[in-house]
């Protein structure tokens, strides 16, 4: 299954690494591969399974720390719910 047959669209905030919307949707053999469709300006609830996502991350791991010094199975821990404590940075 190509890109387009698991990503059908992409909604995206309105951070400066969606700019160049053209380029997300064009794929590397030049033929469209995606849609890009921009969220309003403080409208979670339009990039809603993003922001629950986010948010049972950051249930455990506190806003601020550097999510890089976190291990992928901390990370997937927190997002399955299956820790219930949170995570010192």
């Amino acid at each position: 299954m190509g890109f387009r047959g698991v990503f059908k669209s992409i909604t995206a905030d309105n951070g400066s690494e969606f700019l160049d919307h053209e380029a997300l949707e064009r794929s590397v053999a030049g033929g469209k591969r995606t849609d890009i469709y921009y969220a309003n300006p403080y409208a979670g609830w339009e990039r809603g399974s993003n922001e629950n996502v986010n948010r049972m991350i950051r249930r455990f791991i506190p806003e601020g720390c550097d999510i890089s010094s976190f291990t992928r199975k901390q990370i997937q821990k927190s997002k399955s719910g299956s820790t219930t404590t949170q995570e010192g940075c």
